[in-house]
């Protein structure tokens, strides 16, 4: 078993700076390409937090089984996207072959798509920047209770460069 548990070795941290930001990293932390360019070494995750992180591909994957079952095609990033003007790379969940940027999310409690949007407004920059780099107009966000496997209704983000280009 305990091969089996994500392990705090700091191997999801980098180290140093290659070069490339991350486009979650700048979302969820501002200050984090100053840093990455500074030298400063990453925070190294906790065994709870490797743990979270693992649970949501499980998620993850398990969406992206359903939405496949109901007939879509999904094409999966692998390797992520690399922004062709700037110095950042993305990594989405999929896309809808080339209609749609999807983007899941495993939430602590069921509730309504619209109250969960609004408390997590990063998602929106995030899927903003996914839009920007592929060149997108449309993105859609399935949000999965980890609890219950309930999933929210579709959360439909519409390109703004108001919001993602500063």
């Amino acid at each position: 078993a305990k091969e089996l548990n994500p392990q705090a070795d700091g191997s999801v941290s980098r180290l140093q700076f290659d070069g490339l930001w991350r486009l979650t990293e700048i979302i969820g932390c501002p200050a984090a390409p100053l840093h990455q360019a500074l030298g400063c070494p990453s925070k190294e995750f906790d065994a709870q937090t490797l743990a979270l992180f693992y649970e949501g591909i499980l998620h993850e994957r398990d969406l992206k089984a359903r939405i496949r079952e109901r007939g879509y095609l999904v094409f999966d990033y692998p390797d992520g996207i690399r922004a062709k003007d700037v110095p950042v790379v993305c990594h989405p969940d999929g896309n809808f072959m080339g209609e749609e940027i999807l983007e899941t999310k495993s939430v602590n409690e069921a509730t309504d798509a619209e109250s969960f949007i609004k408390s997590h407004p990063q998602y929106v920059k995030q899927v903003m920047g996914y839009m920007r780099i592929l060149d997108m107009n449309v993105a859609r966000i399935v949000a999965k209770a980890r609890s219950t496997g309930w999933i929210l209704d579709d959360i439909l983000i519409e390109y703004d460069p108001v919001i993602i280009e500063p």
